[in-house]
């Protein structure tokens, strides 16, 4: 079995970002728990990956909450997620 370092996906990714400039100061900063006035959606912008187990509790939320997110003005399907190319699962 290969380890991560010797996996195509790690030498993808260092072939692409090997040279790129970290923000150290961001990686210091605390942040508060979804708090947007912070991080400006820096993780979240587009979706975010859920791990596997917490699919079906977003899908619940979203079916059980569905009206209250209606009058937030978001209208929140059933399966509130796209498959990437690479076969990752986004939220919408």
């Amino acid at each position: 079995m290969l380890s991560l370092m010797e996996s195509d996906a790690f030498k993808l990714l260092r072939n692409t970002y090997g040279q790129a400039t970290l923000d150290i100061a961001a990686f210091k900063r605390r942040y508060k728990r979804c708090d947007l006035a912070e991080c400006q959606g820096v993780c979240c912008y587009g979706g975010v990956s859920p791990e596997n187990a917490e699919i079906p509790v977003i899908k619940k939320v979203a079916k059980d909450h569905r009206d209250f997110f209606r009058k937030l003005g978001l209208d929140i399907t059933d399966m509130p997620f796209t498959h990437t190319a690479d076969n990752q699962v986004r939220t919408d």
